[in-house]
């Protein structure tokens, strides 16, 4: 038996293991109890085992879970701007339809009222179907929903609640009335209404 040989593997394996454990400890940093380089190793470890597995069928799951909720939130988001855009383009449209309107009977000559008659919606005496006749663009119509008569030439607000009436004043017709217009589109959205003013002599 090599005594001496065998003192010197020993000696030798001793020797290369201090070496590893000096390159270790060179190359470690810890933070808490855990090194940097063991978390490092860990994490590299669980990556290449992973990606030799491939991903679970929870994970799909999650992630298909995930893809429709984007999805219907795009969707969601998508039929707002459309609904809103449609709307936007109805009210604009009923608002160029009534501004023809009223410019149109602002031509229709005046017609005084009787005194004590009553026009209750939807009738418009004095004035005609013919008198109120209009042709608007595509998709929209057009109504006068109201005529009223200054109740008090006298009046300083016009503007008051009751400043016009249905009735004609008992004195006759004092000049003013107020016709209310209302345009809508075909489908029955987008509606609109706006007072004119008809004034005597105006026409």
């Amino acid at each position: 038996m090599d005594v001496n040989g065998t003192q010197y593997n020993v000696l030798a394996r001793i020797a290369f293991a201090l070496q590893v454990a000096a390159a270790a400890a060179e190359n470690l940093r810890w933070e808490g109890c855990v090194p940097n380089a063991l978390r490092s190793r860990a994490d590299s470890v669980s990556y290449r085992l992973r990606a030799q597995q491939g991903d679970t069928l929870i994970e799909l799951i999650v992630s298909a879970a995930l893809l429709g909720i984007l999805g219907v939130g795009m969707l969601t988001a998508l039929s707002g701007t459309i609904i809103v855009s449609n709307a936007d383009r109805g009210f604009a449209g009923t608002e160029t339809v009534l501004r023809s309107y009223a410019t149109a009977l602002e031509k229709v000559p005046y017609k005084a009222c009787t005194a004590g008659a009553t026009t209750t919606p939807p009738a418009t005496t004095p004035y005609t179907a013919t008198d109120l006749a209009f042709t608007p663009i595509a998709g929209y119509t057009t109504t006068v929903t109201a005529v009223k008569f200054l109740g008090n030439k006298t009046s300083s607000d016009i503007s008051a609640a009751n400043a016009f009436s249905a009735t004609c004043p008992a004195g006759g017709d004092q000049g003013l009335q107020q016709l209310t217009l209302k345009a809508v589109r075909s489908d029955g959205t987008a509606a609109q209404s706006v007072n004119l003013f008809k004034r005597r002599g105006d026409s």
